[in-house]
C-alpha cells in the first residue's frame, strides 16, 4: 500500500494521463481550520512539459491556480483542500522561424535564458544529457530520465528511472519504433522493465489513425532493445486480454533475453 508520494511525473495532459490529479489532494498533507479552510503542507513536486501545463492551466484551472498560491506564500490559506503541486518543467524549447524579426528573435532569447535559469534552478547538480534525453534528480532515490516522445498535437514524455532496477515507461508517442528502439538503447543501463504503450493489435494502415503503438510495433521494440520484462499498458478493447497474453508467452519463447511480455492489469 502506498501511503506517499515523492514526485509526479506527468508524461503528457490528456485525460488519461492528467484525469486523476484532483485525487492527488487524498495523499497531501493539509493543516485544517474550524471553517473547514485547509493549508497545504508540502506541494509535490511534479515533472511536466510548458505544454502540459498550459493545457491544464485550462483544464484544471482551480488546481494550478492554488498550486501557484501557495508558491507564492507557503502559508496561503485555501478555501478547501485542492491538490497542490510544485510545477517543474522539462526541456521543449522551440526552433526559431525563418523571417522572425529582431524584436522576436530578442524575446524568443530572453525566454530561453529564463527557461535556462529556471532549469538550473530546478535540477542544481547532477543533471546529464544523454542524447535526446535529460537525466535529472528527483526529490528521491536515483536520477530519473524524461525521454521526448514526439505525438500528434506535442510532445509526450516517457521516464526512466532506478538504480538496481532500470525502468522504462513510456505511455502515448507516435515515434517510429526503429527511433524509439534507438532512443531506448542509448540509455546508460541496459533495460529491466519497459512499459509501453500498446492501442492497437495491428498497426493502422491510415496514417490518421497512427496515433498510439499498435503490438506489431512494440514487439518490434522489443526484439530490438531486449528489456526483461514487458508491460503493455493503454490498450484498446482490440486486444482481448487472456487471449493476447497467452500469444504473447509463445513469442518471447523465441527471443533471447526477454522473459515476458504480457498486457498489464490493475
Amino acid at each position: 500500500k502506498l501511503s506517499r508520494l515523492h514526485s509526479l511525473l506527468l508524461t503528457h495532459a490528456h485525460s488519461e494521463a492528467a484525469g486523476g490529479l484532483d485525487d492527488i489532494r487524498d495523499v497531501l498533507s493539509f493543516i485544517y481550520s474550524p471553517t473547514f479552510t485547509a493549508q497545504c503542507k508540502d506541494p509535490l513536486p511534479t515533472f511536466l512539459s510548458p505544454a502540459s501545463l498550459a493545457y491544464i492551466s485550462f483544464t484544471l484551472k482551480y488546481i494550478v491556480d492554488a498550486s501557484n498560491l501557495v508558491k507564492k506564500d507557503r502559508n496561503a490559506v485555501l478555501p478547501r483542500r485542492v491538490t497542490c503541486l510544485d510545477f517543474n518543467l522539462l526541456g521543449e524549447e522551440k526552433e526559431e522561424k525563418d523571417g522572425e524579426g529582431s524584436k522576436e528573435k530578442e524575446k524568443r532569447s530572453e525566454v530561453k535564458k529564463g527557461r535556462k535559469r529556471e532549469m538550473e534552478r530546478i535540477f542544481p547538480s547532477g543533471s546529464e544529457r544523454y542524447g535526446g534525453f535529460l537525466s535529472f534528480p528527483l526529490h528521491f532515490g536515483s536520477p530519473s530520465s524524461s525521454l521526448p516522445c514526439p505525438s500528434s498535437e506535442n510532445t509526450s514524455f516517457g521516464f526512466a528511472f532506478g538504480k538496481q532496477t532500470k525502468v522504462a515507461y513510456i505511455s502515448h508517442t507516435t515515434e517510429p519504433p526503429s527511433s524509439l528502439s534507438s532512443l531506448l538503447l542509448s540509455l546508460p543501463q541496459p533495460l529491466d522493465i519497459l512499459i509501453i504503450n500498446c492501442y492497437y493489435l495491428h498497426t493502422p494502415t491510415s496514417s490518421s489513425n497512427n496515433e498510439q503503438l499498435s503490438l506489431d510495433q512494440v514487439l518490434e521494440v522489443v526484439s530490438e532493445v531486449r528489456p526483461k520484462r514487458v508491460y503493455c499498458v493503454g490498450m484498446s478493447c482490440e486486444l482481448e486480454h487472456d487471449t493476447t497474453n497467452n500469444m504473447l508467452k509463445e513469442w518471447v519463447e523465441g527471443v533471447e533475453g526477454v522473459e515476458s511480455v504480457q498486457l498489464a492489469h490493475d
